[in-house]
């Protein structure tokens, strides 16, 4: 009984970075799935955390990853909280992240991130690792094509972002028309003729300095 409150009290207490330390003392996956599998009793007591619990599954999921159990492995990432297409992407990393069999593994995480809708994603981040999937697995004519897309999204990033800032000086210099004009008749609220003025020279100044240099 002591030693049962013992276990218990240990995965309370414990997070993924703790989990992880632990489990990766094992040398094989399968080592970390016996481990892990004796303690999966202990997880479903109302006193463990959510976090724990998820962090639990996610930790034995990787390992039924490694040892080719992605089935039981999509299982542990549902019980972890990740969506289909979460887990699905997550089995890609998980395969990919296993540096001494890249080229073995390339194709297995590439058709992973597939049927997870990587490359139907506009998120660059998720893309480049679709890339490198499909470099791994010697597909280079897609791996190129994703490069691209990669680089277009990017550039309509940067496209925007240059359209954001253009806008911005674009008032401020409209703005110094205006605070200069009320200089001039004097009808300017709360503002002396001289102050209008001052800040109306300083607004269209800056607004068509940054108009000249954000177009360089």
């Amino acid at each position: 009984m002591i030693k049962f409150k013992k276990i218990i009290i240990i995965i309370i207490i414990m997070d993924k970075k703790e989990i992880l330390k632990k489990v990766n003392s094992f040398k094989s996956d399968d080592a970390k799935i016996n481990y892990l599998k004796r303690l999966e009793p202990k997880i479903g007591v109302n006193s463990v955390t959510s976090e724990t619990r998820e962090a639990f599954y996610e930790v034995l999921g990787d390992s039924y990853v490694g040892e080719g159990l992605e089935s039981n492995a999509k299982f542990c990432y549902r019980k972890a909280g990740l969506t289909e297409r979460e887990s699905l992407e997550r089995i890609g990393d998980v395969i990919i992240s296993n540096k001494s069999s890249n080229r073995r593994y390339g194709p297995q995480s590439a058709r992973f991130y597939e049927e997870a809708g990587l490359n139907k994603s506009n998120d660059p981040e998720k893309l480049l690792k679709l890339a490198e999937a499909y470099e791994l697995s010697g597909q280079e004519d897609r791996a190129r094509y994703i490069q691209r897309r990669i680089e277009k999204l990017k550039r309509k990033g940067s496209d925007l972002e240059n359209k954001v800032v253009s806008s911005i000086f674009g008032i401020c210099a409209l703005a110094g028309i205006y605070f200069g004009i009320s200089g001039m008749t004097g009808a300017a609220i709360g503002l002396t003729k001289a102050s209008s003025s001052f800040l109306g020279v300083l607004l269209f100044v800056g607004g068509i300095a940054g108009l000249f240099f954000g177009r360089r």
